[in-house]
């Protein structure tokens, strides 16, 4: 059975701009670490933040970011 949570940029990690790459990482490590404190077995991650987008884009405007947040979230281990 999926336990599903949404975890938000700017809500739940990146809480803010000008972040360094280990508080980015650390923020992500938190948001996860609840998530699963909340019984979830599946995180969505919100790939915007604010105007921006946490990604490569052509056609939006990308956050400036020293860490590929998606990346590293995906990485993580159980």
């Amino acid at each position: 059975r999926m336990m599903a949570i949404t975890l938000e940029a700017g809500t739940d990690y990146r809480t803010e701009n000008g972040m360094s790459t280990a508080d980015i990482q650390k923020s992500i490590d938190k948001a996860i670490s609840d998530a699963k404190n909340l019984s979830a077995n599946t995180i969505f991650l919100e790939t915007t933040f604010g105007e921006t987008v946490l990604y490569n884009s052509e056609g939006m405007p990308q956050a400036k970011e020293s860490i590929d947040m998606l990346k590293y979230a995906a990485e993580k281990e159980d």
